[in-house]
């Protein structure tokens, strides 16, 4: 088995890449990076060539969501999987929208609108996500950096335990204490402090909520000032999910990292304002590595091991949100 280890989400289009980087040696803090790219495709064995979303295990499977099917890469076989209609055991939809992997090393597979499935390894087939007590369907779904399972719908949100029961359903509110409804799918993102924000995709801006959690049955959110959507349109994937990743540092700043950009929080206008400089890689620790874009086809990343900040310019119109640890291989999607 190979011993590549955790990827994350990955960003739109057509080829899962491979990217080797060729390092630098002896190059300054920011230096731009070369590398060479392979390209896997239906040619190799995928399912389709859209590839939605990519993720590792902690054994080292890699898997390879589609458009149309579910891929699990051994590092010389794939092995697909797909959605049948009259199939109990399979995952519920046709298109994949993300991959999570959690602390006990479930793989959960999020159809959308559906509800979640988990991959069962040793029938090797997939069950539908059973929550005791959950009287109506999930909005979204994600991981915190310490691989927790966190869940959110109009009306909870919930925190899962590595059985995958809940552990934790708080009650929603606003800051005035009246009952806070979303009353859309909103991206879900939980930050190494284990703090809930939610990001609602509109036609103008993303609308920004951030959770404080009160006490263990209840979480308060308060606004925070709209990002215009108007920065996004290099990309023009504002409704992709999976693509927005919050770090407070250990001096208490607060970074957004996304494909369209870094972002500072401050906490006085509530708001994030774009980060022009490149931080202090010191600061970030907790994960190998945190990936943003800049709108010029650039993946930067500060590897924590190193406290080094790295740019590769791709040679395809393409960017990745991010990338695996173990050096010098990145996984991703090209545009």
């Amino acid at each position: 088995m190979f011993n590549w280890t955790q990827s994350k989400r990955f960003f739109q289009f057509f080829l899962a890449i491979v990217a080797y980087v060729i390092p630098m040696h002896n190059a300054p803090l920011c230096a731009q990076e070369i590398y060479s790219e392979k390209k896997y495709t239906i040619d190799n064995g995928l399912s389709h060539n859209q590839v939605v979303c990519v993720n590792q295990d902690t054994t080292g499977f890699l898997w390879i969501a589609t458009w149309d099917g579910l891929n699990r890469y051994d590092g010389n076989q794939i092995q697909t999987y797909y959605h049948r209609t009259e199939d109990s055991t399979s995952f519920p939809g046709f298109s994949i929208e993300k991959i999570l992997i959690d602390k006990a090393n479930h793989v959960i597979v999020d159809c959308g609108f559906f509800m979640p499935a988990v991959y069962n390894p040793e029938k090797d087939c997939f069950n539908i996500l059973n929550i005791k007590g959950l009287s109506c369907g999930i909005f979204d779904i994600n991981v915190g950096i310490d691989r927790t399972l966190w869940a959110i719908n109009d009306a909870s949100l919930f925190e899962f335990d590595d059985s995958l029961k809940i552990k934790r359903t708080f009650k929603m509110t606003d800051r005035a204490g009246q009952t806070f409804s979303i009353g859309k799918r909103p991206q879900l993102v939980i930050d190494n402090s284990n703090r809930p924000w939610v990001f609602l995709p509109g036609p103008e801006s993303y609308t920004i909520y951030k959770g404080t959690i009160v006490n263990d049955t209840l979480v308060r959110w308060s606004s925070v000032r709209s990002l215009e959507t108007s920065i996004f349109t290099t990309f023009n994937e504002i409704n992709d999910t999976e693509n927005l990743e919050i770090q407070e540092t250990a001096n208490g700043d607060i970074y957004l990292f996304s494909k369209f950009g870094l972002y500072f929080f401050n906490p006085g206008s509530e708001s994030f304002s774009k980060v022009s400089g490149i931080p202090d890689p010191r600061l970030f620790s907790g994960k190998a590595a945190f990936f943003w874009g800049d709108g010029e086809n650039v993946l930067n990343y500060i590897d924590t091991e190193t406290d080094q900040v790295h740019h590769i310019k791709l040679k395809t119109n393409s960017f990745f949100e991010t990338a695996l640890k173990d050096r010098p291989v990145i996984f991703g999607r090209v545009l």
